[in-house]
């Protein structure tokens, strides 16, 4: 699927499913390249959003990692070359460790805010020590042995960050209300589903079936990647701050997706 293109020969050891070098003599995987865009502006957009709402230091470097993300995989799809590829991998697996450390402090802020006891700071930074560990030591495997490992590793840490994320939405006490439960079941649908429905088809069988590589699938799977992530911190946002009854209105930012709106609660401190 390849012709001559500015950045051959590749050194990556991934070719999506894409005609290489189709659309233009500079860009490797077009499609797949222009897609990552809106990840990037995702995570840009939220962090204005986290500035704009007061949503916290935790929120706000979710965000950054989702603009990290998009960055990495523009300059993978792009050129094909393997530091594009580790640029795009490696904040992938980071990405979901700051998410879970989130998800938790999050849940702790929540319970602080009703009245509850937390685990307090030394809870939060034993977790934090733990997540970094675990980061430093994958990206490392992930360095000397490749993508197989990048996956597996990438695959469990979602697989947690899932069940952590059910876990403080759908068992917290007092009950949340139906907005952030909506609003995750909408994350996983689109994260899980865009990997189920493009990422899967588009890479497990792109040579048996040749309209495959004609069909932007990774590319919807991008759209969805941006969606997944910005669904799950309003979510989590939304519930955090919950007892200020703040609202999600479609956003243009965010392509009409919801964004957290606190209302008169983010100037009542200042």
């Amino acid at each position: 699927m390849s012709a001559a293109g500015y950045w051959q020969p590749h050194s990556g050891t991934m070719d999506f499913c894409e005609p290489n070098y189709e659309h233009s003599h500079y860009v490797a995987e077009f499609w797949n390249t222009i897609s990552s865009v809106p990840i990037l502006l995702t995570g840009i957009f939220g962090v204005c959003l986290c500035r704009w709402q007061r949503l916290g230091h935790e929120q706000m470097l979710c965000y950054t990692a989702v603009a990290v993300v998009g960055a990495g995989s523009i300059a993978f799809h792009a050129t094909l070359m393997r530091t594009g590829q580790v640029a795009d991998e490696v904040p992938m697996l980071w990405s979901v460790m700051i998410l879970i450390y989130a998800v938790a402090h999050h849940a702790d802020d929540r319970r602080r805010r009703q009245g509850q006891s937390t685990g307090g700071s030394s809870t939060l930074g034993a977790l934090r020590a733990a997540l970094f560990a675990y980061a430093v030591a994958a990206t490392a495997l992930y360095c000397s042995s490749g993508f197989v490992v990048f996956a597996v590793g990438y695959g469990l840490s979602v697989l947690a960050l899932v069940i952590l994320a059910v876990r403080a939405i759908f068992t917290c006490q007092p009950a949340t209300g139906p907005k952030p439960r909506q609003l995750l079941a909408c994350a996983a649908l689109a994260y899980g589903g865009g990997w189920l429905a493009f990422w899967v088809p588009a890479e497990a069988f792109c040579h048996h079936f040749a309209i495959l590589p004609r069909l932007p699938l990774h590319a919807l799977f991008h759209l969805t990647s941006a969606a997944g992530p910005h669904l799950g911190l309003t979510a989590f946002a939304m519930a955090r701050f919950e007892d200020e009854h703040p609202t999600a209105p479609p956003s243009i930012f965010f392509a009409g997706l919801p964004a957290i709106d606190r209302g008169r609660a983010v100037h009542k401190h200042v």
